[in-house]
């Protein structure tokens, strides 16, 4: 079972992918990246802003090591993949064979520097239909986000609602204030409600109080065994 359950997961991941680059005209993983390990029901999808790097200078774990249980999350070259692994590990604090099991992927899925040399909204736009489809495959119910301007960009393009309570915590972000942890339950029609948490940046830390809150809204979340 394992393996078919593999097997269908690569599958699912090469239509998306294909389908993607159709209607973007996007060649390949060098100029994007959409799913960071073997598609599979898990009640907890992480979702970035976008990729990082670009199609000369980027580390991507290819389907083959992907297929061996390999996760972009504690396998993978990017440094905000490497933060949230360590991040999830914290929350969690679960073997890594259920850890693996969270899904990951982003908001827009074209690569950029740091999100300044690519329009994020239309890029977020392009992957909005394909990156629902990725989340009524996996099934989760719980979304949470690296960073409020993923979490907003995600609302708008997908035209999500606030339906349930908010849980927001606000502190010194350099000579700001900001959004450091969110917990707000939100509905997109055709695709459901879910509970959603936005964090900081993983690859910038994790501020006090946001570990603790986040422990507390996903304490009845049980993580399932990864298929690989």
């Amino acid at each position: 079972m394992p393996e078919q359950q593999v097997l269908s997961g690569l599958q699912f991941k090469h239509e998306l992918e294909q389908e993607f680059e159709a209607a973007t005209g996007l060649a390949g993983r060098a100029h994007y990246s959409a799913i960071y390990s073997i598609p599979q029901r898990s009640p907890v999808v992480w979702i970035n802003l976008n990729p990082g790097g670009t199609p000369d200078d980027h580390k991507v774990l290819s389907d083959d090591q992907l297929a061996t249980g390999r996760h972009e999350f504690w396998h993978g070259h990017g440094r905000t993949s490497q933060a949230t692994g360590a991040f999830l590990q914290r929350i969690f604090e679960a073997p890594l064979d259920r850890l693996r099991s969270v899904q990951g992927t982003n908001v827009a899925w074209e690569r950029s520097r740091k999100g300044g040399d690519i329009d994020l909204r239309a890029s977020a736009a392009r992957a909005a239909p394909f990156l629902a489809r990725y989340i009524r495959h996996v099934g989760p119910s719980h979304l949470v986000f690296g960073g409020a301007r993923a979490f907003d960009l995600f609302i708008d393009v997908h035209q999500a609602g606030v339906v349930g309570d908010v849980d927001v915590l606000r502190g010194n972000w350099g000579r700001h204030q900001a959004r450091l942890f969110s917990a707000i339950e939100i509905a997109i029609e055709g695709l459901g409600r879910f509970r959603t948490m936005t964090v900081s940046h993983p690859s910038r830390g994790v501020r006090a109080g946001v570990l603790e809150r986040c422990r507390a809204h996903l304490s009845g979340v049980t993580l399932p065994f990864a298929i690989t």
